[in-house]
């Protein structure tokens, strides 16, 4: 046996030299030259496949809006309103809501401008630049326009026929001017 070795149960072990001992060391890396491309692409597709869904989801979400009510439907609805009004002591605010009512659907059907001129500008050059459909009913409009004028401005009466007359006109002219199915297929 050599000096300083010690046995146990009959075997002999070297006794251990300082080279022999080593201190613990920490991990290795190992480099892997793929591994930072495929980590970039994968977060690549990850997050083009949560932009794609989050745009599906807010499509979706979307409300969709309806198409314009067409001008026609939308006077007659106006002249029925305005039907509510008729009462000598209201014949003012009676004559307001129809005129109202045929001025704006003359500007939303044939893109005239009707709602900030006078009845007499309007109706000359209506007569100068005639539009489809709106120059042979002149005179059913300009009565009806008249009529709602001197109720209007000049404070003139009124009675429960005349009123009815006037929107009967009213709602007439609509009628007879609004486009056919025809021309809408």
């Amino acid at each position: 046996m050599t000096p300083g070795a010690t046995t146990t149960a009959g075997t002999a072990l070297p006794s251990p030299t300082p080279a022999d001992i080593r201190d613990i060391r920490g991990p290795v890396a190992i480099p892997i030259p793929w591994l930072v491309p495929v980590l970039i692409a994968g977060g690549t597709v990850l997050a083009l496949l949560l932009a794609w869904l989050a745009r599906r989801w807010w499509k979706r979400r979307k409300l969709r809006v309806p198409p314009p009510r067409p001008a026609d439907e939308v006077a007659l609805e106006r002249l029925e309103a305005a039907r509510k009004l008729i009462d000598p002591s209201r014949a003012r605010e009676f004559c307001f809501a129809v005129t109202e009512a045929v001025r704006f659907y003359i500007e939303d059907r044939f893109a005239v401008r009707a709602a900030r001129r006078t009845t007499d500008e309007f109706l000359n050059d209506l007569v100068r630049t005639p539009t489809a459909g709106l120059a042979s009913h002149a005179d059913m409009l300009g009565d009806v326009l008249r009529q709602g004028d001197l109720v209007k401005f000049a404070r003139a009466t009124l009675a429960n026929d005349e009123m009815e007359a006037l929107h009967r006109s009213a709602v007439r002219f609509v009628q007879e001017t609004r486009p056919s199915a025809k021309a809408d297929a």
